[in-house]
């Protein structure tokens, strides 16, 4: 930021000036700095204060807008209308945070640069100067002083009303100021509630038309204006600005109640209604500037024109009242959201570059224009059940369903090149279809659409199906240049126009029936004939280059405009010596041919003959008359004339066996002559003297014959030859394939077993036998069903086409089968002392031998021993039942398992349980047979507690019985100490230690006294001395309070002699006892009770001793040299004693009287003995009690 000024902006109180509410700042310009620019960072500076503009005033209903602000400041909403209940509004302050850090500043914004503040205004009373917008004058009005105003007047000036023409008509127009003054009233103000300043090019700006409050009605179309501000007419109703180029701004976010707004034409780049809820209309097409429209809070908006703009997306999905959207000629729309527009009823978006629409809820959609759309590539319309004209041509689609569009009545969708399928089947109103040159859609069929009558399907190049039959109400029809083969339009009684020329593929055209025909355009085709005689109100009919073979017209008088085909050469092959003529060319009148060379005719029979090859055959047709005048049809027929015999014989042996091959379908033959085709036909002989035909050649055995014919060419007719054959029966084979071995099963074996066998397709029969010994055979009229050894052989019949065959016989066993056997009854029963039915009841098959029983019972091991009898006791067992094999069945076996369960035990659950609380219930005694469930589980709290048993009786034979609920009465326990209090003293100062105690239950507390019987609480001792503890439990509903034996335990007082925290300073002459300071670390002691000073001084020589007491222990002595006489000392150390003795005024200090005493002043050699008395006692206690000296 190189040379870049830095300015700090500090706004003081403002002052309001002159009539305005403008409050200007006091700024005061830092020192310039000038930064260097460098890729480095810089620290920014704190920020200033920001000082929130004050004074602020102006009347209830001003705008903000109307309040200036100072520099740099601005107004959040300055729309917003000045309220009475309101002072504070939201303004902005733009600050410069590239050279102050704002981060913590309340209401920064860092995206905008700006701090919000709340900005007080004061509203003005009418008994307060009135202060109007900037440029009015407030003062009182006369008509003899037309300079001066009454308050609520607007004087028509250029500061109001910037614009000179629009000034001129707000004084001139008679109904906005009737009494032509200078100024515009309150009252006329109010009035105003229309403006028409259309179609005046000199009106440029309508600034000042914010004070028309009242306005409903603005006509401003067709002037010079550039922009447009209506945002403070919130009543306005209705806009009219269409016809503005030079209108480029217009703002209506204020005007709410705008129901109408017509901008069309003008030279606006954006447009946003999304606060105009009202809007009902809005016209703003032809906007070719336009890149930006918002409606999404245009709630009520009905009509939507906004055609032939520049807008890229539009977004209707919030308007739910939309009935109408055009916003077609957008080429660069691309998003089109309608999602919610349901109310819809006419939508254009032709001519955009949309890609996809679906209109398929779109339930009230009457008319959709989509065509142009060269990017649609997808439209849906299911579900649009009202539509009634559809416009897709020209688009991108490939398919288009309009089946569930039952309303629809004109459907437009030519030129869509990639369109593959099109169904109308179920859109039984149409009407109108344009469909034409769709060059993939390849069949067309309206035959369900009954109301259709206008269908366009031409130059479809490959449509080569059109079905039209049931479109009765169809008028005009142009479906010329496809493909299609035939037309018939004789259901189409009410066709009016058909266009179908230049369909080269068109062989046939039936109108008989199309009674209502005028207009029939059919040249350029391959129809060979034209019936048009019935068609009475046919006036214009272009049957031109056309093969026609006939023409009939009928009589005609209206046809007044025809164009007949050219003569035309047409070949007709003529194999026999005469034809009909009617046989050869279907739908020609024999009648109204007249052959005029070439051959001789007879027109009763229609008889042509005598014709030759090589020479063409000229007919004249009648047609009838057009417009009374007669037409004929010349036609030149060309034929093949005739031709030579041809020889054919069959030359192929057809003689064959049977195989279950056909016999060669195109034997063999020896042909001259003709070079035709040959064909085959076949005959079978059904008796000596008759034969019959049959399709193809034969295959099956029998007596035949074929006819061989050549087909006649250019220039040789056909021939035939006839020769018969036979095809003998073949030979036939036989075995059996199924294995008839089994296990006996009371029926008899297969009497029709499985055979593989090959030839005829007869009858299969079977021959058994019984093997007697290894010999003899034994016959069987049927198949076996007893055990045994067996023989079957299988004889097949002959058929058409095989001989009889017999099998190789065939040995098979039916042996002895299993037996089956089950216990069917349940022995599974409660212990009764009564043993199990020995002979239980079984369900069996096959052997009817006797059955027996065995029977076991499971260990406690889990292994089965045998019982020699049917069980009593409870356990669980199991029986076998077998029965003996007989002489079809062998012997069988069956084991049932089953369970004895114990019975139900009668018991008596005890009563009366009693427990201490604390025991469990192992403690309880209880009858034989019963247990707790959970011994281990506590008796639980004092008082009746439920408790679960389990009773198992002494007789396996009954069920232990699980879940027994009893009750145990508990009482309370006695308490008692079970471990003694421990607790060791502590030095004074130190943290307590810890105390513990156990007792039988609960958690005890701790009590203190400094008197073995004296007053306890649990407030834990600091001092120093002997204190007494004692432990106690209080007592609950479980158990009964506890108190322990008394423990004394001492704190001892702190040594000053071993303890480094307590710091005595070191004497010196200029130490005075009573300023004297010891400390235990931050502690300040107090002489008197935590020590005593004694002071003696021997001429020079001083002596302090420090005693201390109470929570502390030691003696500290400290000598030194003093300048001070002994007078003076005494009586320094008179004075301290005097001030160390306040609170004990009674108390002398008796060493320091002695002291007085004892060293009388000039008695040296006393002084020097009680000198060294005291150093000597000094120094002896100093050893015994091992002190040191403090400093």
């Amino acid at each position: 930021m190189s040379n870049k000024k830095k300015q700090t902006a500090v706004v003081a109180v403002a002052t309001v000036l002159s009539v305005s509410t403008m409050v200007n700042p006091i700024v005061i310009n830092a020192q310039d700095v000038v930064h260097e620019e460098s890729s480095q960072s810089y620290e920014r500076k704190e920020a200033p204060e920001i000082i929130p503009p004050q004074d602020l005033k102006a009347k209830a209903g001003t705008p903000l807008k109307e309040i200036k602000l100072p520099e740099n400041w601005a107004w959040e909403d300055e729309i917003a209308i000045l309220s009475e209940n309101r002072k504070d509004y939201a303004a902005r302050f733009a600050v410069d945070d590239e050279s102050y850090d704002y981060t913590n500043v309340k209401g920064y914004h860092a995206e905008g640069h700006y701090i919000e503040l709340m900005v007080s205004v004061k509203v003005e009373t009418k008994n307060e100067n009135s202060i109007t917008a900037p440029g009015l004058k407030s003062s009182s009005r006369n008509a003899s002083s037309p300079s001066t105003y009454a308050e609520g007047d607007i004087p028509i000036n250029e500061q109001n009303f910037p614009d000179a023409t629009f000034r001129k008509y707000l004084k001139e127009d008679s109904e906005i100021n009737p009494d032509g003054n200078d100024a515009l009233s309150a009252a006329e103000i109010e009035k105003i509630t229309s403006l028409y300043v259309s179609n005046d090019k000199n009106i440029k700006d309508l600034s000042g038309i914010e004070k028309f409050s009242n306005l409903t009605t603005l006509w401003c179309n067709n002037t010079n204006i550039t922009k447009l501000d209506v945002s403070y007419n919130t009543k306005l109703e209705t806009l009219q600005c269409y016809n503005n180029a030079n209108l480029h701004t217009l703002n209506v976010s204020g005007a709410t109640a705008l129901k109408t707004l017509n901008c069309f034409e003008t030279g606006i780049t954006n447009l946003d209604v999304s606060k105009s809820s009202n809007l009902k209309t809005l016209k703003c097409y032809n906007n070719t500037s336009m890149e930006m429209l918002n409606v999404n809070g245009a709630v009520e908006l009905t009509s939507l024109d906004c055609h032939s703009t520049n807008i890229a997306s539009l977004d209707v999905s919030n308007n739910v009242n939309l009935a109408a959207l055009q916003c077609y000629s957008n080429t660069n729309l691309k998003t089109l959201n309608i999602n919610r527009a349901t109310a819809l009823q006419n939508l254009g978006c032709s001519n955009t570059s949309i890609m996809s629409l679906d209109v398929s809820n779109f339930i009230n959609l009457e008319y959709l224009s989509c065509s142009k759309n060269t990017n649609l590539k997808m439209l849906k319309v299911d579900g649009a059940t009202a539509l009634k004209s559809l416009d897709c041509y020209s688009t991108n689609i490939s398919s288009l369903d309009v089946s569930r569009n039952p309303n629809l009545e004109t459907l437009l969708c030519y030129s869509n090149a990639n369109l593959v399928t099109l169904n109308i089947s179920r859109a039984t109103a149409l009407k109108t279809l344009w469909c034409y040159n769709n060059i993939i859609i390849s069949s067309l069929d309206v035959s369900t659409n009954n109301n259709l009558e206008d269908l366009q399907c031409f130059s479809n190049p490959n449509l080569k199906t059109l079905i039209i039959n049931g479109a009765t109400a169809l008028k005009n029809l142009n479906c010329h240049s496809t493909v299609i083969t035939g037309l018939d339009v004789s259901n189409n009684t009410n066709l009016e126009n058909l266009n179908c020329y230049s369909n080269n593929n068109l062989k046939t055209l039936n109108v008989k029936k199309a009674v209502a025909l005028k207009t029939l355009i059919c040249n350029d085709t391959g129809i060979t004939g034209l019936d048009v005689s019935n068609n009475i109100n046919l006036t214009t009919l272009n049957c031109s280059i056309t093969p026609l073979a006939y023409l009939n017209l009928g009589t005609n008088a209206g046809l007044t405009s025809l164009t007949m085909p050219t003569p035309r050469t047409r070949y007709l092959e003529v194999t026999e010596d005469t034809f009909s003529i009617e046989d050869k060319i279907a739908g020609i009148d024999k009648s109204k041919v007249s052959i005029t060379s070439g051959a001789t005719y007879n027109s009763g029979t229609g008889v042509v003959s005598d014709y030759k090859v090589g020479t063409p055959i000229v007919y004249v047709y009648d047609c009838g008359t057009a417009n009374s005048e007669a037409k004929t049809l010349q036609v030149t027929l060309n034929l093949t004339g005739l031709k030579s015999e041809s020889t054919i014989s069959v030359t192929a042996t057809l003689d064959k066996t049977y195989d279950g091959t056909a016999v060669d379908s195109a034997p063999a033959v020896s042909k001259s002559g003709s070079t035709g085709a040959v064909t085959y036909t076949w005959e079978k002989k059904k008796n000596v003297t008759e034969w019959e035909n049959i399709a193809t050649a034969p295959t099956i055995a029998g007596t035949y014959r074929v006819t061989a014919t050549v087909a006649a060419d250019d220039n040789y007719k056909s021939a035939k030859s006839t020769k018969e054959f036979t095809i003998s029966k073949a030979d036939s084979s036989i075995s059996v394939t199924e294995s008839l071995n089994k296990d006996y099963d009371g029926s008899a074996a297969n009497g029709t077993p499985t055979v593989s066998k090959t030839g005829s397709t007869g009858a299969v029969t079977y021959t058994w036998k019984k093997k007697l010994n290894d010999v003899t055979w034994e016959e069987l009229t049927t198949a076996p069903i007893t055990v045994g050894t067996y023989q079957v052989t299988a004889h097949l019949a002959a058929d058409n086409n095989y001989q009889a065959a017999d099998s190789s016989p065939v040995e098979f066993t039916i042996s002895k089968a299993d037996s089956t056997i089950s216990v069917t009854e349940s022995l599974n029963k409660d212990y009764d002392g009564s043993a199990i039915n020995d002979t239980p009841t079984v369900s069996k098959a096959g052997s009817t031998g006797a059955v027996t029983y065995a029977w076991e019972k499971k260990n406690n091991r889990g292994d089965w021993e045998s019982i020699t009898a049917a069980p009593m006791n409870a356990g669980i067992y199991r029986v076998t039942a077998t029965v003996a094999a007989d002489d079809n069945y062998k012997s069988a076996a069956a084991t049932k398992e089953f369970t004895i369960s114990q019975a139900e035990t009668s018991y008596t659950a005890p009563k009366d349980l009693q427990a201490v609380y604390g025991q469990s219930l192992k403690d309880i005694t209880l009858p034989t047979g019963f247990a707790w469930t959970d011994q281990t589980l506590d008796v639980g709290n004092a008082g009746i507690n439920e408790f679960t048993l389990t009773y198992t009786p002494e007789n396996d034979n009954y069920k232990p019985v699980t879940d027994i609920k009893v009750t145990v009465t508990v009482t309370k326990a006695k308490n008692e100490q079970a471990a003694p209090i421990s607790l060791e003293g502590w030095i004074y100062g130190a943290a307590p230690s810890a105390v513990r105690a156990g007792f039988r239950f609960g958690q005890p507390r701790f009590l203190y006294s400094d008197r073995m019987a004296g007053t306890y609480t649990d407030t834990v001792p600091t001092a120093a001395g002997t204190w007494y503890v004692k432990a106690v439990v209080d007592g609950t509903d479980n158990y009964e309070g506890a108190e322990s034996e008394v423990v004394s335990f001492v704190i001892e007082p702190k040594s000053a002699e071993t303890d480094n925290q307590i710091k005595v300073p070191e004497m010196s002459t200029d130490t005075r006892l009573d300023d004297l300071v010891i400390k235990d670390g931050d502690k300040v002691l107090v002489q008197g009770t935590d020590y005593d000073v004694t002071q003696i001084q021997d001429g020079n020589k001083v002596v302090v001793t420090i005693t201390f007491k109470g929570n502390y222990t030691g003696i500290v002595v400290q000598a030194y040299t003093s300048g001070k006489k002994d007078k003076d000392m005494q009586t320094d150390s008179s004075d301290t004693q005097k001030e160390a003795g306040k609170n004990e005024s009674d108390k002398k200090d008796t060493l320091n009287n002695a002291n007085l005493e004892t060293v009388p002043t000039g008695d040296t050699t006393a002084k020097g003995i009680w000198t060294m008395f005291m150093l000597f006692a000094a120094g002896v206690g100093a050893f015994m009690r091992k002190r040191f000296i403090k400093k």
